[in-house]
């Protein structure tokens, strides 16, 4: 019954009480007319609660999309930084022979990489959609979200370079980037880190844990790039 209807309902009573003659029956109808009363003041107090709590969560809501926006940009200028390294004038990375090896069989295992964690299904995807909840809200994904069990081992999907392993105040968590030659991978929301910047990592090594949240569980976000190229994570793992 919403708010409307049960006000509906008051007054109809108020104007069935206005017709009664007969004392009894005025009586229980004033006993009704105050239970239909107490029911609209309930419904009221639900109301108010349920606006406040959708409040909040908008609230919420926005303040996690600036977030996401002010850790994209981050991203992007660290990857950035690791292309100009190479002295390029353009965009694309300039590759020792070894690294465009390792580029070379990074985009052959499109599809055949492994996972980042051993057990876990995607819960976020790649690209724009519309919030679960609020469906008039976009979201831009630019990886995927990747829920697993709580302290669960993050892996590097293949051979490379770690190029940053930092804490991010923000997101309250560390981030690790690894390049493989012309790619990168992302992997963000770690609560601790087994790899320093400069590291030569395996395909399947460890190199940190997920971090875990009480509302969220324990998420990893995982991302590729082709230079500054965003691409779909899920058309990279294994199926």
């Amino acid at each position: 019954v919403n708010l409307k209807s049960k006000r509906n309902e008051v007054l109809q009573q108020e104007r069935t009480i206005k017709t009664l003659t007969d004392a009894t029956e005025k009586k229980l109808a004033v006993l009704q007319l105050n239970k239909l009363k107490s029911e609209y003041k309930d419904l009221q107090k639900q109301g108010k609660s349920i606006q406040k709590k959708e409040k909040d969560f908008r609230k919420k809501l926005q303040a996690e999309m600036q977030k996401r926006q002010r850790l994209a940009k981050q991203l992007d200028k660290l990857i950035a930084s690791q292309i100009k390294k190479s002295g390029s004038t353009t965009s694309t990375y300039k590759l020792t022979p070894e690294e465009q090896l390792v580029s070379n069989d990074f985009a052959k295992n499109k599809g055949k990489l492994p996972w980042p964690v051993t057990e876990g299904f995607i819960s976020e995807k790649f690209g724009v959609f519309n919030h679960s909840i609020h469906k008039l809200v976009e979201v831009a994904s630019r990886g995927i979200g990747i829920t697993t069990s709580k302290n669960a081992e993050v892996r590097s999907v293949f051979q490379g370079v770690v190029s940053v392993a930092m804490y991010m105040n923000d997101i309250d968590s560390y981030v690790v980037i690894i390049r493989h030659g012309s790619y990168f991978t992302v992997y963000i929301n770690l609560q601790e880190v087994k790899v320093n910047q400069g590291d030569v990592v395996k395909t399947k090594q460890v190199i940190g844990k997920v971090a875990h949240d009480e509302e969220k569980g324990s998420v990893l976000n995982f991302e590729v790039f082709k230079d500054t190229e965003k691409l779909n994570p899920e058309l990279w793992l294994a199926k």
